[in-house]
């Protein structure tokens, strides 16, 4: 397209300014292309650049995202703004008799062709000289300018509604805390403004069923309640290849295959990163992968890269490079959201003892969610994934995410001063909770026994 609009606009330039009605414009462009383009590139390169920096952290988020075709788009702005601009002053200082005066551009009433509006050109001088004018606007009025191409092609690129980050830490089987916490935000309607996300392991995964949750917590509890140890750890021992592990990773995928759709992966609700760790010359190096505009197969492979404990699971080769768990280099990946220029974070850990490094976000705002009790080591947590164990987290969470609405997000006085009196109930309602779900298991097992013994007799004696 931008070889025939060149060669059109330079026969046409060429003849309409050797015409009496446009001799006189040259003063400014030199009848030279080459110089218009200059002239317009320098008046047009402060409005490319506001057009970006206004839309802020939703368009940084791919450095491919913001790049287009100079030679085509740059040309195109050139001789818009040359016409709309450049032209009106020139056609005004024209000095022959002969020229066109008065001339007056209806801007307002100037759109692109498609939306149908029309341009209107005022004249005081003679029928011809409108004429000419009018058959050159005719020709060139449908090429797009600068602003109307980048609109186009973002017009296709996610902008999420949200300017909250929401990041999600990585640590195995503990990572049941945080669907508790989710559950309590979400109740209290502080996860409405989130548009991006970053996770790390188990956060990640995290990540992905809350994004294909479409706002439904609670099919989240349902996927934490099939994950179980034989899944997560099913045998798979090789520790004597150059990549050693201890367990498959067979089960979990196809879990993955199941709950992320094709048409889910395609249309993720929120600009996502997950955080993996690359294994180099054995050293160990983190990066940020963006799951936006990733297939169904690449997202897994993302996550099963960003969930790879070392020795627990083997590395995972991504375009010939080897990954291992992101916690591994940074396992609270703020650093991605923040790049993007996100200034305020919503960050749930899964350390009790960790202290957020504020310091490195100085001008951000951060509501750090961390337990108010340990959960477990690398066997009691991370590699737990029994039942009562997810549930205690859970709840949990919930509860620590309820109090964290009051503590952290609004800073009431009274809950601030009865944090941790109130940690201390929650906890104790918890254990109160677990036991009687516990008594209500084991009798409703007894129950179920007898029920057995009972029907067995029945059988047994029917037919005396």
């Amino acid at each position: 397209m931008t070889e025939d609009f060149e060669a059109d606009f330079e026969a046409d330039f060429e003849g309409d300014s050797g015409s009496n009605d446009l001799n006189n414009s040259s003063a400014d462009t030199g009848n030279n292309p080459d110089n218009i383009s200059s002239i317009v590139a320098d008046n047009n390169s402060d409005d490319i650049s506001d057009n970006t920096s206004d839309n802020g952290a939703k368009y940084n988020t791919d450095e491919a995202d913001l790049h287009f075709d100079v030679s085509d788009k740059e040309f195109e702005s050139d001789f818009e703004a040359d016409f709309e601009s450049d032209s009106d002053k020139d056609i005004e200082n024209a000095s022959d008799s002969d020229a066109v005066k008065n001339i007056t551009i209806a801007k307002d009433n100037t759109t692109d062709s498609d939306t149908g509006n029309d341009i209107s050109i005022t004249s005081d001088n003679n029928s011809e000289d409108e004429s000419d004018i009018n058959i050159l606007i005719e020709k060139y009025k449908n090429i797009p300018t600068v602003e109307a191409e980048i609109v186009g092609e973002k017009k296709d690129e996610f902008v999420p509604k949200g300017k909250t980050g929401l990041v999600l830490a990585g640590g195995g089987a503990k990572g049941a805390y945080q669907v508790g916490v989710l559950k309590a935000l979400s109740e209290a309607g502080l996860l409405d403004d989130v548009g991006y996300i970053s996770g790390d392991s188990i956060g990640a995964i995290n990540s992905v069923l809350y994004a294909i949750s479409d706002g439904d917590i609670k099919s989240m509890y349902d996927t934490w309640e099939s994950i179980n140890m034989p899944e997560v750890f099913e045998p798979g021992m090789d520790l004597f290849s150059n990549n050693p592990k201890l367990f498959s990773r067979n089960k979990v995928q196809n879990m993955m295959n199941l709950l992320l759709t094709r048409d889910k992966a395609e249309h993720l609700p929120y600009i996502m990163y997950a955080g993996v760790t690359r294994l180099e010359n054995g050293k160990y190096y983190p990066e940020y992968m963006k799951l936006n505009g990733k297939s169904k197969e690449e997202i897994i492979q993302i996550l099963l890269a960003s969930s790879a404990i070392p020795i627990v699971y083997e590395a995972v080769k991504i375009n010939g490079k080897e990954y291992l768990d992101g916690g591994l280099t940074d396992n609270e990946p703020v650093k991605p959201l923040y790049d993007l220029g996100i200034r305020r974070f919503i960050i749930i850990g899964l350390n009790s003892d960790r202290v957020f490094p504020a310091y490195k976000y100085p001008d951000a705002e951060c509501f750090v969610i961390y337990p108010s009790h340990d959960l477990g080591d690398l066997f009691s947590g991370t590699m737990n994934y029994e039942t009562k164990a997810k549930h205690f987290r859970q709840l949990l969470g919930e509860k620590d995410g309820q109090l964290a609405v009051k503590t952290v997000f609004e800073k009431d006085p009274i809950y601030l001063s009865l944090k941790n009196e109130l940690s201390r109930n929650n906890f104790l309602e918890i254990q109160n909770t677990m036991c009687v779900e516990k008594a209500q298991s084991e009798l409703g097992d007894s129950i179920s026994r007898h029920m057995d013994y009972f029907k067995n007799l029945e059988d047994k004696y029917k037919n005396i």
